[in-house]
């Protein structure tokens, strides 16, 4: 194989690490999100802010990197 070909076989293999890291980011967000000590208001106290947009948004805007 050529060196363009070992080249772009390389960068290939970083874009699906990339790609990788940012599922797992992703997906640990997800995971806070839903987890047991995060307290939505709308289950206990209508007077707090419900912050699961928020967690939504980064992932959203992980989303958009890839």
């Amino acid at each position: 194989m050529g060196t363009v070909v070992l080249n772009v076989m390389k960068t290939k293999m970083e874009v699906i690490l990339y790609l990788t890291k940012l599922d797992k980011i992703i997906e640990s967000i997800r995971e806070l999100r839903d987890a047991d000590f995060h307290v939505c208001p709308n289950t206990t106290n209508d007077e707090l802010e419900c912050t699961c947009h928020r967690f939504d948004e980064v992932i959203d805007e992980l989303e958009k990197l890839k």
